[in-house]
């Protein structure tokens, strides 16, 4: 008698179950597909990105490996293309780079441009920033009058600022 109730029940949870599959397994397959989906673009998304980082590197590594065997101009102009060409950190590191090398060529307009450029991008850290304000302002002195360059050692040569003691031996 009690195995007519236990198949009766199992009959009726598989109907019930059943029921909710027509009604709801298209939204479940839906989700699946949808959560597959999003997984698969965001590993995709990873994968570019990092292959995007490695080309970056390969670059930059290209560029500064072939430093000894170019002229100076020359080479400002491959790192400021590298620049353009760049994303992340490699930006900021090869307008760097740019502007040494068009401050050894003697373009010292060239290299505060780019010393700039570094100097105000907010996506570079503080510490590159503040480098950079003072290779600039280390580029102007030739041509700056007194006052401009005061003030910028001066903002330079505050405390916590990792280029305190540099900024604070270029002042008159």
């Amino acid at each position: 008698m009690t195995e007519i109730f236990h198949e009766i029940d199992e009959q009726l949870r598989h109907d019930r179950a059943l029921a909710l599959w027509k009604r709801y397994g298209r939204y479940l397959i839906g989700l699946a597909v949808v959560l597959v989906a999003g997984v698969g673009g965001y590993r995709f998304w990873i994968y570019q990105d990092l292959a995007n980082r490695a080309s970056y590197s390969t670059n930059y590594q290209s560029a500064v490996t072939d430093q000894a065997d170019v002229e100076d101009n020359v080479l400002a102009e491959a790192f400021g293309a590298l620049a353009a060409d760049s994303g992340g950190g490699y930006v900021a590191l090869s307008r760097l780079q740019q502007a040494g090398a068009a401050s050894r060529a003697g373009d010292g307009e060239g290299a505060i441009l780019a010393y700039q450029a570094v100097a105000v991008d907010d996506s570079v850290p503080p510490a590159l920033r503040a480098l950079a304000r003072l290779k600039a302002a280390a580029e102007q002195v030739a041509g700056a009058p007194g006052d401009d360059m005061s003030t910028i050692l001066d903002e330079l040569a505050l405390n916590g600022n990792p280029w305190q003691p540099m900024a604070r031996s270029c002042k008159p």
